[in-house]
Formats: C-alpha cells, structure tokens, sequence
C-alpha cells in the first residue's frame, strides 16, 4: 500500500523550535512528507529566528514574512494562500497538517476538511477549543521536555478514533513478540550456560571465604588487611559521631524557635492596637491612593499598616488574613487582577467593572472581525484560482479582475492587508502577472 502524502505547514510565530523534533517525527510516522514549510519573521522577531536551525536541519522551506499592518499577519496569510494552493493540485496530498494554536486557521481547517481531506492540527495547550473540533486529529504539543518529543504522548482526537501513538506501541509490541518467539530455541542453551557460570562463580566465593577463615584463625593476617578493617571502623565511629552532632544541633534549633514565637506573641498582644485605629487608617490609605488615580495594592496596605502600627498582625483580631479583615470589617472590596490584589471603595469597583466590561467586549469584536477577515481571505484566493487555474493573468486582466472582485466580495479589499496594487496580491498568491 502506497504511503499517504503529507503536507507539513507550521505558523512559526505561534509555534517554539524546541518542538520540531517532536513534530517531524511523528507526522514522518504519517506518512510520506512531500512538502514542509514554515511562516515567520526569521529576520527581526527574537523567538521565530530559533527555526532558523531547524529549517536547515529538516529542510524546511521558510517564508519570510512581516507584519504589515497592526492586526495583519503576512505569515498568516502567505499560510492560507499556500494551503489552498496545495488543495488545488492535480494530485491533493491525503494529509494536510496545520501546526498553530491560533483559532483564527478554524475556517481554513473546515474549508480542506469539505474536500475529504484529513487534517491533523498541532498545537499548545491552551489552543483555540473550535480549532480542535475542527482538525481531524488535533495533537498538544507538551511543554515539559525541552526537544519537543513529549508532544506525542498528548493527544485530543474525535471519538471512534484512535492515537497514531498507540499503533506505534503496538507495532513495537508485535516486533517484541517475535523477537521473543524466535529466541526460544536457544534459550534453552543460554540458562545452562547461565547457570554453570553461577555455580562456578559460587564454588569460588565458598574457597575464598575458606582461605580467610584460615589465615585469621592462625593469626596469619597481612598488616594491609588489618589496616583497611581498622580505617572502615573509624570511619564508621565518626559518621555515628557526625549524625548525634547534627540531631542535637537541630533539637536545639527548634527549642530556641519555639521559645522566639512564644516571646513574639507575648509582645504583639500586649502591644495590641484598637481595631478602630486600623480602620480610620485603612480608610486614609485607600482615598489617598484613589485620590491619586491608582488602585491600593493589598500587600503594600499591610506593609504600610506594620510601618505605622509596630507589631501589627491580623491574626491578633481573629483573622486570617489581611484580605480577611477588610471584607469583615469595612466597605472596602478586595478585587483579583492576575497575580495581584487591589483594595478599592465601593463607587471605584463601579468604574472599575464599567472599564472592564468595555474592554471585554472590544475584545470580542476585534476577533469576530480578524476571523472574518480570515474567511472572506479564503473565499477570494479560491474565487482567483477557479478563474485562473494555470495561475497566470495577463496585466490587461487584472482591472477586469479587480472589478470582479468587488462585485462578487463587497468587504473585500486587498489595501487592507498592505497591499497597494492588486497586481501585488496577486503575485503574492504565487500569480505570475504577465
């Protein structure tokens, strides 16, 4: 049976080097790759120049690309015009494998799927959720191992299917057992000999030991074998010596911190500042920071709490924490923002959830618009190689073709992904403009 052709595309932008080995290996365990290529900025972006050596290592055809507008990928879309390319060759690869995390590919993955097409998605961990219902097979790459070969042993694939790693171990496990199966003629041979060289090595011990026995019971031992025995007994006197040393120096040890805590306690509840005090400060130190325009850091609350009352401690007012005391104990709210905490007043938790929501909901529309982008991309390079199979367009073509194009795409405009000519575009789909 003939082996299934692959076609390797890699977004190197959204994509480590240390994970090229891993990748290779397992799509070669695919099939035949006909063709690998990577996207990127290979000159100026610090990640995407590690693929250099391994373009050269596993001769991978690199395109180098530039962003071109903020929001615009070059890589992205060189990407999208070679897939569809590869789908409108006279003889399509069985396989196509998109190695990226970026949801924004999702539309192209079902478009290669229509055609009947597998499509194996690579990717992180946390990679779009519709990117991985749409792939045929979708494989995390795995951070743990630095080469990359971890990326195997992860994989999240449509029901019904099973891992190509798992054929894998069941191969070697066939190999294994005919390996075992046609070694059982001689392993017959093997144990005798085994077990002779047992009983020899055996029989030698028993003299040796024999030999011993005689020379101490004449008193005939030599002055090097007295020596070693003496020299290990006072090694082993002071390894015993060394180990009482260091349990005493820490039953010590944790004596004295006993007693540093108790004495600690003693002094902090006898130097116990009302609660009252530690509110009416709270409060001055929140406006102060709000009146400011910035948000009161919670570590830096208590910080400048203990800098204003000597021994101050929450625990000393049944509480926990200090996060525990101001939500008990006044107005304030203690809001998460990452890895930080803030402690805000009421009206600026208002204007601060305002701000937020805002900025969510930007979000949501900058990506519904990237993704659509992303598809009317699509449509437009399979609208221009249906009408141009040969991909050759005469210079006088490309006005009718451009008005074409805005008939049939109306949101459509090749300006927008930094071209100033369409005759550009078009050569960058790979078009020869005559």
């Amino acid at each position: 049976m003939d082996e299934k052709k692959i076609v390797l595309l890699i977004d190197a932008e959204n994509t480590s080097a240390k994970f090229a080995d891993g990748i290779l290996d397992y799509i070669s365990s695919k099939g035949d790759i006909i063709s690998a290529q990577i996207y990127g900025d290979f000159i100026d972006n610090k990640n995407t120049k590690q693929w250099n050596g391994k373009a050269v290592e596993y001769n991978l055809q690199r395109y180098q690309a530039d962003t071109t507008k903020a929001g615009k990928n070059a890589a992205d879309i060189a990407l999208v015009i070679d897939a569809m390319d590869f789908l409108y060759k006279e003889n399509p690869a069985d396989i196509f494998c998109i190695v990226t995390s970026d949801g924004d590919f999702t539309s192209l993955v079902e478009r290669i799927r229509k055609e009947g097409i597998t499509v194996i998605g690579m990717g992180k961990e946390d990679a779009s959720p519709r990117l991985r219902r749409a792939c045929s097979e979708y494989v995390e790459l795995d951070g743990s191992n630095d080469d990359g070969n971890d990326s195997r042993d992860k994989s999240s694939k449509k029901s019904g299917k099973k891992s190509g790693l798992k054929d894998d171990e069941k191969n070697a496990a066939g190999k294994s057992s005919k390996k075992s199966s046609s070694s059982k003629s001689t392993s017959g041979k093997n144990s005798d000999k085994s077990e002779d060289k047992q009983n020899n090595k055996k029989d030698k011990q028993g003299k040796d030991g024999r030999e011993k026995e005689k020379k101490a019971a004449s008193g005939n031992v030599s002055v090097s074998e007295q020596y070693d025995s003496d020299k290990a007994d006072n090694k082993h006197e002071k390894l015993k010596e060394h180990k009482e040393k260091n349990n005493k120096a820490k039953e010590n040890k944790e004596k004295t911190d006993k007693e540093k805590n108790a004495a600690k306690k003693n002094v902090s509840s006898n130097k116990r500042v009302p609660l009252k005090n530690i509110k009416m400060f709270l409060n001055q130190l929140v406006q102060q920071d709000e009146n400011q325009g910035k948000l009161a850091d919670l570590g830096g609350i208590k910080s400048r709490l203990q800098l204003k009352f000597s021994g101050f401690d929450e625990h000393n007012y049944g509480y926990r924490s200090i996060r525990e005391l101001i939500d008990s104990e006044t107005k304030f709210l203690v809001i998460q923002e990452g890895n930080q905490a803030y402690v805000i007043s009421e009206k600026k938790a208002i204007d601060h959830n305002e701000e937020a929501d805002v900025t969510k909901d930007a979000d949501k529309n900058e990506v519904k618009e990237e993704t659509k982008e992303m598809a009317v991309l699509e449509q437009v390079c399979e609208f221009i190689l249906d009408q141009y199979p040969d991909k050759k367009i005469g210079r006088n073509e490309v006005g009718s073709l451009g008005r074409k194009l805005k008939a049939k795409f109306n949101n459509f405009d090749y300006k927008e992904f930094g071209y100033s000519k369409l005759g550009l575009f078009l050569s960058e789909m790979g078009m020869d403009v005559l």
